[in-house]
């Protein structure tokens, strides 16, 4: 049968040997995609080559995996066509999800890593198919390495400022696939926008700025580069004035507020921002954002142990303290039904209390007053 495309290669049958297995070390090459796995593990056991493809070539076997969905979870039937995408040359494939379909980018795309942090290969992909289209040098700088990681991909994109290990972590990089104005503009332009948007969110660390001007805004907000600059230029201005009148009303550290509810011996308060932060680490959830709004002594997190270990955060809310959020581990709901019980006969019992007008509410008053900015309303809900 004649190949249905010109000069296609016909990929090699897996013989005997290399067929999937389901040993400790072939699960851990698979798990270190991006979730979820099921579709995968079916991949392996059942479609030609793909286990191969897998191992040579990771980003492009994710693409395959994902099946014409690329910017999206796998959909209903993707078996069926990763079944005919297979038979297809590496190039149709790269061309299936908007990458150039040529070997030069094939030869890219099988360097691509696939690093412990496996979340982040959506991402590097989406930004490397922006970056080859709009830049046409990355081709030829991309060629000079062994391997393609996000370290070289944020450094062709955004400069040295992301060239470390926060590339991953930050949200900047998250968001970057989808703003195309940004890849259209000149190297220099978007290491200097890039170089402000960190500079707010270093800024943003300080809990009094946070407390006025909360995060950055992301780049994906804006439609130009000119509107992204003015909003990081305001951004800075305002971070210090409000850094200077911090300075005017105490230069020492904000203090942790006392409790306003009294523990018992299951539910414990967080008694300083080192234990908040330990909170978070050991329940694999972000509750240590809210350090800004519990020193303003609109918050409060207590820990609760016992048969159901989990994170309380309590809320001050028309003139009383009232539960906002219950959760387990990785930000698991908490439905026990006994343990939401006790929660809630806790909070009721205790006696009428007032928002404290602490000394650390006060330097936020004062702060408010000396740079002229108001402190930001009420909290966006959001989940640990």
């Amino acid at each position: 049968m004649e190949p249905i495309f010109e000069n296609q290669r016909r990929e090699p049958s897996p013989s005997l040997e290399s067929r999937w297995e389901a040993i400790p070390e072939n699960i851990r090459v698979i798990r270190q995609f991006p979730k979820p796995h099921d579709h995968l593990f079916h991949l392996a056991k059942t479609i030609p080559y793909w286990w191969q493809l897998a191992n040579s070539a990771p980003a492009l076997a994710f693409l395959v995996a994902r099946c014409w969905c690329f910017d999206g979870l796998p959909k209903e039937g993707s078996v069926e066509r990763i079944r005919a995408y297979v038979l297809l040359k590496r190039t149709e494939i790269c061309g299936a999800f908007g990458f150039l379909a040529t070997q030069r980018t094939v030869h890219l795309l099988s360097r691509v890593l696939v690093s412990p942090a496996a979340s982040t290969l959506i991402f590097d992909l989406k930004v490397m198919r922006k970056l080859l289209r709009w830049e046409p040098s990355t081709y030829d700088i991309l060629e000079q390495f062994d391997e393609i990681t996000t370290r070289q991909l944020s450094l062709l994109a955004t400069g040295p400022d992301l060239g470390d290990e926060s590339t991953w972590k930050g949200k900047i990089w998250i968001h970057l696939p989808w703003c195309e104005w940004f890849f259209r503009l000149p190297a220099a332009k978007r290491f200097l926008l890039t170089h402000l948007y960190h500079e707010a969110e270093r800024k943003s660390s300080d809990v009094v700025i946070r407390a006025f001007l909360g995060d950055p805004i992301p780049f994906i907000r804006f439609r130009n580069e000119r509107k992204a600059f003015a909003c990081l230029h305001d951004y800075l201005k305002h971070a210090r004035k409000i850094r200077m009148a911090r300075y005017e009303v105490s230069e020492g550290e904000l203090g942790w507020p006392e409790p306003p509810i009294e523990s018992t011996e299951q539910i414990i308060p967080i008694l300083s921002c080192e234990e908040l932060e330990a909170e978070g680490d050991a329940m694999k959830h972000c509750v240590a954002f809210y350090k800004t709004w519990i020193l303003r002594g609109d918050y409060y997190v207590y820990r609760m142990q016992g048969q159901y270990r989990c994170t309380v955060g309590i809320e001050f809310q028309n003139g009383s303290w009232k539960i906002d959020q219950v959760r387990g581990i990785g930000n698991e709901r908490v439905s026990d039904p006994a343990t939401l019980r006790l929660i809630e006969k806790w909070i009721a019992s205790a006696p009428a209390t007032k928002r404290t007008n602490s000394s650390q509410s006060d330097c936020f008053k004062e702060v408010a007053r000396i740079c002229g900015l108001p402190l930001r309303g009420v909290r966006i809900q959001q989940e640990w």
